[in-house]
Formats: structure tokens, C-alpha cells, sequence
């Protein structure tokens, strides 16, 4: 036993007898919200949230349409937190313009109302609070931020896991799926700063179906007293905290080994064979766990008609 364990499944046998709420892993899905769930379409992906992967900030600044600046500041925390903020703020002055509900933040509206830059958020933590409902929206309309986005419903990471990997070029069988179960109940009692975050359904249909929830880590406001209307500080006046970029798993297993012990099991990975993704595939179809349940609208129906061409594509190309 440990922090994080792994799972194998190399049959859709198995994986039906794990998904058992009788069978040995029944505490997967007999305690409401314990868990929380994630699909990637190969074992290859880290659990990084978006903003961590590759040069995705870098690309957010840009967006920002400011001056170009030395690479060297991408390195630090309180850059990530100054291109998050501009880039939220930009997010809802332009929802704002288009004339499309976002969740009410008065600091922010004050300053679309008034025509200037004057908030600094305030809180010791970040992320901060009173931000959290609209970063969270954000992230589920592909907006790059530090929240990973979870699902509390197996089914629908096992989808997203399967419709990733029919995206995915590479030869199922010497890849895979992974789903990791992340024990909400037992990371909740330690000290790990890990926050969860469950997004307004009434703004997002698609996070409503999925049964979405996201989680950060926190850290250190390093823009507390600092107004947005100020350009980035000079790379030598940064704060001296570097950027980690390390997967969650990583995250656990380093904090439970360095600052704090515990004999609970708090992330399960569960590695499911490539071989099993055609039928996979089916198997969740005929649970009506597809592109339109998980997506309400016509959007849905179509990516639905698509993919299920591609699995019998998949199929048939295996099959050969």
C-alpha cells in the first residue's frame, strides 16, 4: 500500500468486474463524492493541468498582446500569477462586451464599469477566492489555468479517456488508457494544499453532464498589494519562487515522503490495455455514456456520429 498505487486491467472482463458497486473495489462508487475521477488517452499523459504543459503560458502572454519579455521569467510564480490575472480579466471583459452571463465579480465589473485597473487581489492564497467561480467557467471553455478538471462519475472518465485515445495516432496496443481515482474523503485529512472547486452548473451544461469538479494547488499570493494596471516587475525584483511543474502524483508522493506521513491510499492510477479500447468504447455506448450525453447539445450528436466511426474504424483496422 501506498500514496499513489497502480491498477491494471488488461480485459474488458475485468474492467467490468472492477466497475462492480459489489465487487472488490466497490468503495469506488458506493460513498457519494469520495472519489474523484480523470481519463487521459494514453498512460503517456501526466496529470499536469493545462497551464503547466509545454509553453502554454508563454502563449497566454502573447494573447496578451504586451511587449515581448526574456524567457528567463517564465520560470518564476509570480509571472504564472500576473499572466493568469491579466488573461482572466481580458476573459471577462470580453464576455462582458459579447454580452454573455459570467459569474458576478464586483472588483472586477467595477473596474470594466469605471474604464480602469485598479484591483489587487487580496487574499494570502492563491488562487485567490473571489476568483474561483470564474477561473472555473473559464477552464471549462478551454481557458489554460492550474486546475486539473476531475469528473465525479467513473463512466465519464472512461469516456474521455476512450474518446482522447481515438484521437490518438499511436498503435493501441503498445499504449493504453489510465484513469486515476483521486480519494477525496482521505486527501481532505491531511495537510496536503490541494482545493477542490465545483463549478456553477447553471453556467455550463457540459460541466452539469459531466458531474465536473476541479482542483489546484495552492500557493502563495505573490500579487498581494500589486495592481493590475502595473506591467510585470523587473526579472531581478520577481519574487525568487520557481514555477514547479510537477504532475499531482509527483506532488503526493514527494509531500507524503519530505513533510508529512500517512498509510492511506490517496490516488489509485488505473492502467487499462490499449487492446481493450474498441470494446471499451462499446461497452460505455451501451450504458448511454457518449459524445451527446456528455456534451447536451447538437455538438454533441455530431462529435458522437464521428467517433463512433472512428472506433469501428479502429476496430476493423485491428481486426486486420
Amino acid at each position: 500500500m501506498g500514496v499513489v498505487t497502480t491498477i491494471g486491467i488488461d480485459t474488458i472482463e475485468q474492467l467490468h468486474e472492477f466497475l462492480s458497486p459489489v465487487g472488490e473495489y466497490k468503495d469506488f462508487f458506493t460513498q457519494h463524492e469520495r472519489y474523484l475521477f480523470r481519463g487521459e488517452g494514453s498512460v503517456h499523459y501526466p496529470l499536469n493541468p493545462s497551464l503547466f504543459r509545454g509553453k502554454t503560458v508563454q502563449t497566454l502572454y502573447r494573447s496578451l498582446r504586451k511587449p515581448p519579455i526574456d524567457e528567463a521569467y517564465f520560470q518564476y510564480e509570480e509571472t504564472y500569477q500576473w499572466v493568469e490575472l491579466q488573461s482572466l480579466i481580458k476573459f471577462f471583459r470580453l464576455a462582458n462586451n459579447a454580452g454573455i452571463s459570467v459569474p458576478h465579480s464586483e472588483v472586477l465589473q467595477s473596474s470594466v464599469l469605471h474604464l480602469h485597473d485598479t484591483y489587487a487581489p487580496q487574499d494570502e492564497a492563491w488562487l485567490p477566492a473571489e476568483l474561483l467561480d470564474l477561473f472555473s467557467l473559464a477552464r471549462h471553455y478551454s481557458f489554460p489555468t492550474r486546475m486539473i478538471d476531475w469528473s465525479d462519475n467513473i463512466y465519464t472518465a472512461l469516456y474521455f479517456a476512450c474518446s482522447s485515445a481515438l484521437n490518438n495516432d499511436k498503435d493501441w496496443s503498445e499504449d493504453g488508457l489510465i484513469v486515476y481515482a483521486l480519494n477525496l474523503s482521505n486527501v481532505r485529512e491531511t495537510n496536503f494544499p490541494i482545493r477542490f472547486v465545483r463549478p456553477l452548473h447553471s453556467f455550463n451544461e457540459n460541466s452539469k453532464a459531466q458531474g465536473g469538479v476541479l482542483s489546484y494547488i495552492e500557493t502563495e499570493n505573490l500579487l498581494k498589494e500589486k495592481n493590475i494596471s502595473e506591467e510585470l516587475a523587473p526579472l531581478e525584483k520577481l519574487a525568487p519562487k520557481r514555477i514547479a511543474h510537477k504532475p499531482l502524483d509527483q506532488h503526493l508522493t514527494e509531500h507524503f515522503s519530505e513533510k508529512e506521513t500517512t498509510q492511506k491510499e490517496l490516488l489509485h492510477k488505473i492502467v487499462i490495455n490499449g487492446e481493450v479500447i474498441p470494446k471499451l468504447y462499446l461497452y460505455l455506448d451501451s450504458l448511454h455514456y457518449s459524445a451527446e450525453k456528455i456534451y447536451p447539445d447538437l455538438y454533441g450528436v455530431v462529435r458522437k456520429m464521428l467517433q463512433d466511426e472512428a472506433n469501428w474504424a479502429k476496430k476493423e483496422e485491428k481486426e486486420i
